[in-house]
């Protein structure tokens, strides 16, 4: 804490990291726990399920978003979702591989994922705009570039810009899961 103490959770949580008994899964710019973005889909599909659990719906492999006509389109994707956390596979830089995440709802992830940040259920604008990000009222999006977090949204779109303190975080994507698709 700020008053340079730990609460009973808190210390009980550091006693399970250094004891190596943690189930804490870090998502990050680069990847999701040990499965970095590029580990082949055979590799990183069995690992995300071991650190995640089974996930709750898959979908694919399908066209992707430009179509089949290169240099656009010509790849497809896959996508493997626990509640409102979504892992994407895709084939557009060669080999099937895991290629980024996305948050849908920030309140319905597992239990043991968490984000580098400290973005949490219930974060605000004003919580995401201490980190440095910024809003573009065009699209309606928030972008945390300093941990490549793109296309962020809102449980409800806020009017304005900036956004108001006390909007609330929705959802996020990193890697493939944060490209604008312009075909």
């Amino acid at each position: 804490g700020i008053d340079g103490k730990v609460g009973p959770q808190t210390a009980g949580l550091l006693d399970d990291i250094a004891a190596g008994t943690s189930s804490i899964v870090m998502a990050y710019q680069e990847g999701v726990g040990g499965v970095a973005f590029g580990t082949l889909v055979e590799t990183a599909l069995p690992a995300l399920i071991a650190e995640l659990g089974p996930p709750d719906y898959t979908l694919g492999w399908e066209m992707g978003p430009c179509g089949p006509t290169p240099p656009y389109g010509g790849w497809e994707w896959y996508k493997v979702t626990w509640g409102g956390f979504t892992a994407w596979f895709t084939e557009h830089d060669g080999p099937r591989q895991f290629d980024g995440w996305e948050v849908t709802d920030l309140s319905d992830v597992p239990s043991n994922l968490y984000f580098v940040g400290g973005i949490a259920p219930g974060w605000t604008w004003s919580k995401l705009a201490a980190l440095g990000a910024t809003y573009d009222e065009f699209y309606g999006w928030w972008y945390l570039n300093s941990l490549e977090y793109r296309q962020g949204t809102f449980v409800v779109p806020p009017p304005g810009n900036p956004p108001p303190n006390s909007a609330q975080i929705l959802g996020w994507g990193v890697g493939t899961a944060s490209v604008l698709y312009d075909c």
